[in-house]
């Protein structure tokens, strides 16, 4: 059994925080999570939903303008400040929806490497964007990436349904 710190960066959006949460439990059997979510000025009842319905979420509140980047960066702040010792972290929008078992796919594929991604299909291929954190082990966070343009592998209609 592993120990998995669950950075979620909330901005709004209270029914798709609701699924996301939801679909975060029923992903794994094996393991132990404890989520830290950053709610970036929600003004729909999200902070007083989640301190209502899951006391043992770790809540953190931004001042709404910290966008998934700095909601991140403050929740691993948090999670490496912690005295827990977590053997991995996953970090995810409010938007973002597990099936069932993916995490316990995710820490299987991990033996041996330091990040694991996953992949989805958006609908609309024109409005596809990428960004990712720029991370030097024992550094930290020092940059954001962020472009419109995938590579040829992302602009294919051929996609392959994966769960992590």
């Amino acid at each position: 059994m592993k120990f998995i710190a669950i950075s979620i960066a909330v901005h709004n959006r209270l029914d798709l925080t609701k699924k996301c949460i939801q679909s975060i439990l029923n992903a794994t059997k094996k393991h132990r999570l404890h989520f830290y979510v950053v709610d970036d000025g929600s003004t729909d009842g999200t902070s007083e939903w989640i301190t209502e319905n899951h006391p043992r979420i770790k809540l953190i509140k931004g001042n709404g303008n910290l966008w998934f980047g700095g909601a991140t960066f403050l929740s691993l702040k948090y999670i490496f400040k912690s005295k827990k010792k977590y053997d991995y972290i996953l970090i995810i929008n409010n938007d973002t929806f597990l099936n069932s078992g993916s995490i316990d796919n995710l820490v299987e594929l991990s033996k041996n490497k330091y990040v694991v991604g996953s992949l989805y299909k958006q609908e609309n291929i024109n409005e596809l964007g990428s960004s990712g954190f720029i991370w030097k082990f024992k550094k930290g966070l020092v940059g954001v990436s962020y472009t419109k343009k995938w590579d040829q592998l992302s602009k294919s209609t051929n996609y392959l349904k994966v769960d992590s």
